[in-house]
């Protein structure tokens, strides 16, 4: 979509790991959103965290954006939860690239898994 956040992103991997062949492949935007999760979490917990104020910080976090590269927000209390909205993308007529397709991802709701 070329948002600021995906602009930011690609420019933090520019400049701190410029090794990185594709920058949005899902292991470094992945990497990339682990590290921030910590880091939101940490600045959560406040000084000297431990393990369970770490995680507990996480649960209390209702509105985690991924430092702008997820839509819609996440609320971190129910983590098991997996996000029920996806962007749209085609492969463009060249093949070189993804074209988006709207500016909103779709988004469904979790159906429940029969036991």
């Amino acid at each position: 979509m070329n948002s600021a956040a995906q602009q930011q992103f690609a420019a933090a991997v520019a400049s701190y790991a410029p090794e990185t062949p594709r920058a949005q492949s899902i292991g470094v935007v992945g990497g990339y959103l682990a590290v921030d999760m910590y880091i939101r979490g940490l600045k959560a917990a406040g000084g000297c965290p431990t393990r369970a104020s770490f995680i507990a910080a996480l649960r209390n976090i209702h509105d985690y954006d991924g430092n702008g590269l997820i839509r819609p927000n996440v609320d971190l209390a129910h983590y098991r939860e997996p996000n029920g909205c996806l962007n749209v993308v085609r492969v463009s007529a060249d093949g070189a690239a993804f074209e988006p397709q709207g500016s909103e991802p779709v988004c469904g709701h979790s159906v429940p898994l029969p036991r």
